[in-house]
């Protein structure tokens, strides 16, 4: 059996067995220098440092030294070298450190120290169109200095300068690069400022398994390497096999025991309860409760059918770089077996049981939900496997009004979980008049307007007044729906002109696209796989770290904002039963829920219960036949038609279609002319 054992050391100057790289890199050139320096107003002291006649290049070079005056100090400790700098030159990476410190406490003059680290490497071996990757790591802290570092090479000029930017992965083709990190401190006369920086780079070439396109480094797959780029390169400087064979149960070992991070997604709210929840590294049993009430988070509990469902479509499958797995809750027998408790120490009063579970006995004390069907066994609290955790405030869900001012909590779970993560307050001493008002802003959003109907789907849209993203998906779940999901550049034409184009439309609404539990990669509500997008120029940019959901423009562009925000949302009520969206519901619909039956949903699950059963196909049979339509594609004796942005283009061209009857010219004129409006189908 391969060693799980991890030698980070082994990573900075020990040659090792190299797991491959796409390329090789090597060492070109090395120009490395600093200097402290005082000035009393009259005479300049200073000790420069550099690489020289006496200093060989591609080696390890320390700057150590101070210049002292009667007021002013100057210091300067840094280091740098290549990492496994080996025959010819060929290297791993480039790493530097330091920390300078520059202070002036009277008179006339300055104080200041640098350190300019430049390297120069050169790529070679990659294939036309390959590049290489590098994890680009780094941290500094500063008070009156400043920091910068950049890459320069063919087609590149990468620059850091906001310590924020750090710990990204670059990716570099063939070609001859410098790569530049300067860090300086000063101390002025006027205010008396002391400088420091502190600060570490390191440019790292990882090895070409390592991608974000790879399984999940905390899953066993048969592929080698992993999506974590820092952690895979960690693993792999132990093991090399891991980025040469497969990444095997010892890789995950080594990644869990080393490199995990404290958790595996972002907070992923639940429109159904405000709850927050998160999906944590592999941990025994003990291991993730001590793990997450350190962070302020508890092993889910659920208490209904739908929140089984929610939780397995949104966090045991679904997850940007995860495959579906087993997720370990917080229902357990430890007490007194037989007897299974959540973590509270409260009964469950909702099970979903495989068959034959649970069956463990004395040696399985808790409980976990499988990815594949989303029923429960009970297994081995001593087997580390992903746990799902959650947040949230035990006083909602009950007492007065969230409109009204009273004791602490109010009783709409979900509004009143999303008030108190914003303002702890009103969850803990009082819901107070600023927890009233900004329930009645956050929650209180309405239907509004007509429901149009698209009748290239059957789908219908109605929009919401302003609330906040979750309240709107909240309130389109009742109604049956959920916010808009575009699949197509036609469909997002139809809502820009018949939903936001009109007299008294808003400006921006939500639609349901988010990134919530991974950064940067945006999910649709319903987990539709729809790779088409429309963002405005710029967009996303997650602007303070906190845009996690997306709106629609007026011009029909998207842009990124936090989903605290109050914004108008376009709600999407599907057809029902329509579960092949072919816009009509047949045998091939009934055919896919009866394959579906029993199980967990969400496929075939109408009613949204967590269940397919008898309810479900009710409700199909109910519906039976074409899905709802527009008049707009078919002839009528009044004149308009249900479609407003379809309306105003038709009519534009033919007056007579709004001021007489939509007959079969108009029909032609909104498959024609109009069909992007229209979407009749004619174009």
């Amino acid at each position: 059996m391969r060693s799980t054992q991890l030698a980070l050391a082994a990573s900075i100057g020990i040659p090792l067995v190299s797991p491959s790289f796409a390329g090789t890199i090597t060492a070109s050139s090395d120009n490395r220098y600093g200097a402290v320096i005082y000035f009393d107003g009259g005479t300049q002291h200073y000790l420069d440092f550099a690489v020289g006649e006496d200093a060989p290049l591609y080696q390890p070079l320390p700057f150590d030294d101070c210049v002292v005056g009667p007021a002013w100090l100057a210091c300067m400790e840094a280091n740098s070298s290549y990492i496994d700098l080996g025959p010819g030159n060929t290297i791993k990476g480039l790493t530097g450190s330091g920390s300078l410190h520059a202070q002036k406490s009277a008179g006339p003059g300055m104080a200041s120290a640098y350190a300019h680290l430049s390297f120069g490497f050169t790529i070679s071996g990659l294939a036309p169109g390959e590049v290489q990757p590098f994890s680009w790591t780094g941290q500094s802290t500063i008070d009156h200095g400043e920091v910068y570092a950049k890459i320069v090479g063919p087609d590149t000029n990468l620059v850091i300068s906001d310590p924020a930017d750090w710990n990204t992965v670059v990716t570099l083709p063939n070609g001859s690069y410098v790569m530049d990190y300067l860090a300086q401190a000063a101390g002025l006369e006027f205010p008396f400022y002391n400088g420091s920086v502190d600060f570490s780079v390191t440019l790292r070439a990882l090895p070409n398994a390592c991608s974000a396109s790879a399984g999940s480094c905390y899953i066993a797959h048969a592929a080698a390497g992993c999506n974590d780029f820092a952690c895979c390169d960690q693993t792999c400087v132990s093991d090399p096999a891991c980025c040469t064979t497969a990444w095997d149960d010892a890789c995950v070992a080594a990644a869990g025991e080393s490199c995990a991070p404290a958790f595996l997604t972002g907070e992923v709210p639940n429109p159904i309860n405000g709850h927050r929840y998160r999906v944590v590294p592999p941990m025994t049993y003990d291991e993730s409760v001590a793990h997450l009430a350190a962070n302020g988070y508890d092993l889910v509990s659920i208490t209904s059918g739908a929140e089984d469902a929610w939780v397995r479509h949104n966090l045991l499958m679904h997850v940007p770089g995860l495959p579906v797995y087993d997720g370990r809750i917080g229902l357990n027998d430890i007490a007194t077996e037989g007897t299974f408790l959540w973590t509270s120490g409260e009964r469950a009063s909702f099970l979903r049981w495989a068959p034959g579970q649970p069956n463990g006995g004395t040696s399985e004390d808790t409980v976990l939900i499988r990815g594949s069907d989303g029923r429960w066994e009970d297994v081995e609290a001593n087997r580390p496997v992903i746990a799902l955790a959650e947040t949230s405030f035990g006083v909602c869900g009950g007492g007065g009004s969230c409109f009204a001012v009273h004791g602490p909590g109010c009783d709409d779970e979900s509004c009143c979980n999303e008030i108190c993560f914003l303002d702890t307050f009103c969850c803990v001493i009082e819901w107070d008049q600023t927890c009233a008002t900004g329930a009645t802003s956050l929650c209180a959003a309405a239907p509004t307007g007509p429901i149009v109907t698209n009748p290239s789907t059957g789908h219908r849209y109605r929009t919401l007044t302003a609330g906040s993203w979750l309240q709107a998906e909240k309130l389109a779940r009742l109604l049956g729906g959920h916010l808009a999901v575009i699949d197509s550049a036609a469909e997002n034409e139809w809502i820009r002109l018949n939903i936001l184009s009109l007299p008294d439309s808003p400006s921006n609404a939500f639609i349901g696209l988010s990134d919530h539990a991974v950064e940067g990669t945006f999910q649709w509500i319903d987990r539709d796989p729809s790779t088409f997008t429309a963002w405005a120029p710029g967009e996303p940019n997650n602007d303070m770290g906190v845009e996690d959901v997306a709106t629609i423009m007026t011009n029909g562009t998207w842009n990124d904002i936090p989903d605290t925000l109050l914004r108008a949302a376009i709600i999407e009520l599907p057809c029902v039963g329509d579960l092949d969206m072919d816009a009509k519901v047949t045998g091939a619909d009934l055919a896919i829920l009866l394959g579906a039956w029993g199980s967990v949903g969400p496929i075939g699950d109408i009613s949204g219960d967590g269940a397919v059963d008898g309810a479900d196909l009710a409700l199909l049979l109910g519906a039976w036949g074409a899905c709802p339509t527009s008049n707009a594609c078919s002839p009528h004796n009044t004149p308009g038609s249900d479609q407003p942005g379809c309306t105003q283009c038709v009519c534009s061209i033919d007056p007579f279609c709004c001021a007489s009857k939509w007959d079969e010219l108009c029909v032609d004129e909104a498959g024609d002319e109009c069909v992007n409006a229209c979407q009749c189908g004619n174009g």
